[in-house]
């Protein structure tokens, strides 16, 4: 005895209404895979090329070289604007700074200081390192040597923003005791000044 044959019918009628909201809602994964692919490649390329700019003051005995650097130690290029540099909390060019100098005693005459001064933007390479205010190391009277070095690390401030290729921007100050104000503020304060 056998058995008869098992029929399976298939309803080509719900095959067909259902068929197309399949490939809609799969088309519909795709695409939102697509945008979310786009999205974290961006967020990558932004982190790969992203600057970190350092501020450091240095009296290297080998370079003779007193004062303010800023270094970049990113992976991407960094523009810098200088949004202002401060002296006992007053606002104040390069010169004027060596000129407070000279009446405070640290140096002898204008010419035995260095000045450096950037009062507009300017591009730091990837690992590269510039000085802002840097000063030469034998012209510093040798008495007053703790005192020059107490001077750039709290009296010589240097406010700055910063910004990556993406133009995200970043404030940042060197001196030890600087109170760093908000990214957002210092950015609306320098965009109001440009204009």
């Amino acid at each position: 005895m056998t058995k008869p044959p098992l029929k399976v019918e298939i309803h080509e009628s719900g095959i067909k209404t259902w068929a197309p909201y399949f490939a809609l809602a799969v088309s519909l994964v795709a695409v939102f895979i697509s945008i979310w692919q786009g999205y974290e490649a961006r967020q990558h390329n932004r982190k790969t090329v992203m600057p970190q700019v350092l501020p450091y003051t240095t009296n290297d005995p080998f370079n003779h070289e007193w004062g303010i650097f800023l270094q970049n130690e990113g992976l991407g290029p960094a523009f810098i604007d200088f949004y202002k540099i401060t002296l006992d909390g007053k606002e104040k060019t390069g010169f004027e700074i060596i000129d407070q100098l000279i009446s405070e005693g640290f140096i002898g005459v204008r010419d035995d200081a260095l000045t450096r001064y950037y009062d507009e933007g300017l591009i730091l390479k990837a690992g590269s390192k510039t000085p802002v205010l840097a000063f030469v190391g034998p012209k510093i009277k040798r008495d007053k040597a703790p005192e020059f070095q107490q001077l750039i690390n709290e009296r010589i401030n240097v406010e700055f923003i910063w910004c990556s290729i993406y133009e995200e921007c970043h404030a940042s100050c060197s001196s030890v005791s600087c109170k760093k104000p908000s990214d957002i503020q210092l950015w609306r304060r320098h965009i109001q000044n440009r204009k």
